[in-house]
């Protein structure tokens, strides 16, 4: 803790009493009475501090009423704070993450209203129905963003869940969300119908209860890019930044201790090269026979260990088991090298060309698929129904009813058909649809 300004005071009027008070008495004593006669006298100060090589005398007494008067300033200011100082606190901590979501129609063509927008956001999604293999990344790629990773509807089967999170949900959402411990922490609408003039929130953040959420908001939408309101959650990321090193060459009973010991060693070696001494020579052999026999007992445990505990593995953990597999048969060979094969036409012999491995191959499961079944009689088979396909009696009205039944709301299929259109046409198409089926469609 730094002194107040009590202690400043009592702290100068005992240097005044120490002190020839020549020039003290001119400075301190005289102008302490108006703020604008202060500052006169600073400046007068820092003209005669430049004279300081004229007369060493005069310069010490100038140069510490010059610092009094300086003291005198900063006690009557009123914003002295004790060291170090009034406290900083940040609105939020260094370590954050935000987070923003917008549904919008026709990405590609409002890049520029959207880079406006997320330019503070760390991460950034979009709900975009109408994106597909024809459009590229780099059509909707924003500059100082990755790559977007994409989850196109036609190709991959994405799509949304469209629920008002502001009226009863139905019980499996409620199970889903109740069971993962999620909440959602958006509490206003994000979707505004211009033609019913509702709103509703079909854009929750959803989180769990450990996840430490700093700020969430809604962001405004021109309504012109958009129905729907962006959302945006900031949390704290309050994890530490840690650089690890893959080390591909090790061998799998490699371990910290070893590789610990063997940096000294090499560090040994250089002091010895450098120096050319018995001690160095003598200490560098010495660790030298250390990391070799460490190096024995880590492989002999390694190997030992897993003997033991291999067909443990297989039965309750089998990826593990493939894992520790494939490192002890890791070769520095490329895995798609076939080793030589043994041809059962050509006498046995050794085949190492590729095209003659691949032959090889081909006859051998081309033998398996070709089964001999000459003279053989297949079993009966029992019929576990009675009913048939031809025998179900589809009506026009049946066709119309299946028709009607359709959401007008959803999106298109694969198909690229519109319910919307099916239901206005559902009349008229439901004799060509029977007619389709009848025929075997």
């Amino acid at each position: 803790m730094g002194n107040d300004i009590v202690a400043y005071r009592i702290t100068i009027g005992l240097f005044y009493h120490k002190t020839s008070l020549g020039c003290l008495r001119k400075t301190v004593y005289r102008y302490c009475f108006s703020l604008n006669d202060m500052l006169a006298e600073l400046i007068k100060m820092i003209s005669r501090f430049k004279l300081c090589t004229c007369n060493l005398y005069r310069t010490c007494s100038n140069l510490i009423a010059f610092y009094l008067l300086l003291l005198c300033l900063l006690l009557i200011c009123g914003d002295i704070e004790p060291n170090p100082g009034p406290e900083r606190t940040h609105e939020y901590s260094e370590k954050t993450l935000s987070i923003f979501h917008c549904n919008i129609r026709s990405l590609r063509n409002k890049l520029n209203y959207i880079a406006d927008i997320i330019e503070d956001y760390d991460v950034v999604f979009f709900t975009e129905t109408h994106l597909d293999s024809n459009i590229t990344d780099d059509d909707i790629s924003i500059m100082g963003f990755q790559v977007p990773v994409r989850k196109d509807r036609n190709s991959h089967g994405g799509g949304d869940l469209n629920k008002n999170f502001m009226s009863d949900l139905p019980s499996n959402i409620r199970d889903v969300i109740f069971i993962n411990g999620l909440i959602n922490i958006i509490d206003k609408a994000t979707h505004f119908d211009t033609r019913t003039s509702s709103s509703s929130l079909l854009d929750p953040i959803l989180v769990t209860d450990s996840i430490p959420v700093l700020d969430k908001d809604t962001i405004p939408i021109d309504r012109c890019i958009s129905d729907h309101e962006g959302t945006y959650v900031t949390i704290d990321c309050g994890f530490s930044k840690k650089d690890v090193t893959i080390r591909c060459d090790d061998k799998v009973w490699f371990d910290s201790n070893l590789r610990r010991e063997t940096r000294k060693r090499d560090r040994l070696r250089k002091f010895f090269i450098r120096s050319s001494s018995t001690s160095a020579e003598h200490k560098y052999k010495q660790q030298r026979n250390k990391v070799n026999n460490l190096k024995k007992q880590a492989k002999k445990h390694f190997y030992a260990t897993i003997n033991e505990n291999l067909d443990e593995l297989k039965v309750a953990n089998s990826k593990q088991y493939w894992k520790t597999i494939n490192m002890l048969i890791k070769s520095d060979r490329p895995t798609h090298d076939i080793p030589p094969l043994r041809d059962p036409d050509q006498n046995f012999n050794l085949a190492y060309e590729g095209t003659e491995k691949s032959e090889i191959l081909n006859k051998y499961f081309c033998s398996i698929s070709n089964l001999d079944d000459a003279n053989k009689d297949l079993p009966e088979f029992d019929d576990r129904c009675h009913d048939f396909l031809s025998q179900i009696i589809v009506s026009e009205q049946d066709v119309l009813d299946i028709v009607s039944t359709l959401d007008a709301n959803k999106a298109v299929g694969p198909d690229i058909v519109s319910n919307r259109m099916l239901l206005a046409v559902r009349n008229e198409i439901s004799k060509p649809l029977l007619r389709g089926q009848k025929d075997g469609w």
